[in-house]
């Protein structure tokens, strides 16, 4: 390797200060993940944009699925599969179970108490209403109700005697 007078290398010391044009900040950059994928989405955004194409996201890969389909025999494999799995970790042998009802069993139960509950709330909901009008007449003034019937039955004397 042969050196020329031109070549010059120059070899900066990171630990001294930086020279004038240059500006070494005491403090990590950091940017948190949600601002770098938004930074990510702008560029290629502009690439599009410098291309003269259209940017379209593949939304195919971000959803997942909510549920399988599965048809009736991979169900009841499964089901059967779930009755030989233990129900409870470290039941000791009590004998809890999964015998794979499902939700069959609790449609059943919903139904008696819902027409109990039903029959409650209409007695509450009854007994409320007879307790709000009992409310409503016991809070008017009683003297205040007597001196009106008194002023009435009085103007009505009054009215009788003068036609007379």
């Amino acid at each position: 390797m042969s050196s020329s007078s031109d070549d010059e290398i120059i070899v900066r010391n990171p630990y001294t200060t930086p020279e004038s044009n240059e500006r070494r900040s005491s403090r990590r950059s950091h940017v948190s993940r949600e601002q770098e994928s938004k930074n990510r989405a702008l560029e290629e955004m502009k690439r599009a944009r410098g291309a003269g194409t259209v940017h379209r996201v593949d939304v195919t890969n971000l959803v997942k699925p909510v549920y399988e389909e599965v048809d009736e025999e991979e169900y009841m494999k499964i089901v059967q599969e779930r009755q030989r799995d233990d129900f409870v970790v470290d039941d000791d042998g009590s004998g809890y179970v999964d015998h794979g009802d499902d939700f069959f069993d609790d449609e059943q139960h919903n139904t008696r108490k819902t027409k109990k509950s039903k029959e409650k709330r209409n007695d509450t909901l009854d007994k409320a209403k007879r307790k709000a009008i009992d409310n409503f007449f016991h809070v008017l003034n009683p003297k205040k109700m007597k001196e009106e019937v008194s002023f009435l039955l009085f103007s009505y004397f009054i009215a009788n005697k003068v036609k007379k």
